[in-house]
């Protein structure tokens, strides 16, 4: 009797001592909780390429928020530290040599493209630095563009684009909705607007943007700005931000500078997301 019981403590006691060794091998092993939990936040750029087909990091989402190019640094240094830097010598935490880009013109039509190199660039006029990126020889020349990086692009899907205007499901409510757009002439105290006198031979426009999300609709008419002609309004449509919902990117030219606005139509309301200026002037 004795032996029987002495043979079931020695089986307990080794299934007791195979069981803690499984446990502390598996206890080297990350879980799914902590591999989730360690992982690094997602970033990655937007892309604008300018007519002279200059492409600028316009902005940068984290996990889906927008951020300003100002609010990152590289190796604890801000972006004007690296101003005349040769271009292997900046490499931005969201961006890298050989990265592939998807960039759409107002079109739609995809252009497939890869970042050749970085380079920051000072404007003193608003002491900020710009982050540009120079792009493959492939890259479509003399038009706007605009896209994110080739493996988070979401494509764009049911967008009709017809004469000054638009039609997309703009707040995801699987319901098209519609952008519009005309110009009219501009004036300043009653007369033809002009930059200067010399300027009499180029025709200035005010534009008058009209938005319908769901049947509500929004009016947006230019009145700071004077547009250099039609083509001084460029409107983009694409998903840049990831969140299954189109964004609206608004290029406007005026002569003395450009600029981009990108609003949100999420939720049924138009917001300003952000503006980024192209060029502030001399």
């Amino acid at each position: 009797m004795k032996l029987k019981f002495l043979s079931l403590f020695l089986i307990l006691a080794l299934i007791f001592v195979t069981g803690c060794s499984e446990s502390d091998k598996n206890a080297d092993l990350p879980s799914s909780d902590t591999e989730s939990t360690d992982m690094q936040s997602e970033s990655f750029p937007v892309l604008f390429v300018d007519k002279h087909g200059v492409a600028h990091v316009i902005c940068v989402f984290e996990n889906g928020v927008y951020h300003p190019i100002s609010d990152y640094q590289y190796s604890g240094k801000d972006w004007s530290e690296y101003i005349g830097k040769e271009e292997q010598e900046v490499t931005a935490p969201f961006i890298k040599k050989g990265d592939q880009f998807i960039l759409y013109d107002t079109k739609n039509v995809a252009t497939e493209t890869s970042c050749e190199g970085i380079k920051c660039v000072g404007r003193g006029i608003d002491d900020f630095t710009e982050v540009k990126v120079k792009l493959a020889e492939n890259t479509a020349k003399n038009k706007l563009l605009v896209g994110v990086l080739a493996d988070k692009n979401s494509g764009i899907n049911n967008v009709n684009i017809g004469e000054k205007q638009i039609t997309a499901d703009l707040d995801g409510n699987l319901q098209q909705d519609k952008i519009e757009w005309s110009f009219s002439p501009s004036t300043e105290d009653g007369q033809k607007w002009t930059v200067s006198p010399s300027d009499d031979n180029v025709e200035f426009l005010e534009y008058t943007l009209d938005i319908d999300i769901n049947g509500e609709k929004s009016t947006f008419k230019n009145e700071e700005y004077c547009l250099n002609g039609k083509d001084g309004l460029k409107i983009f449509v694409l998903d840049i931000n990831m969140d299954e919902n189109y964004e609206i990117l608004i290029y406007k030219d005026a002569g003395i500078c450009s600029w981009v606005d990108v609003y949100s139509a999420k939720g049924g309301q138009l917001e300003l997301m952000f503006d980024y200026v192209i060029n502030p002037g001399p």
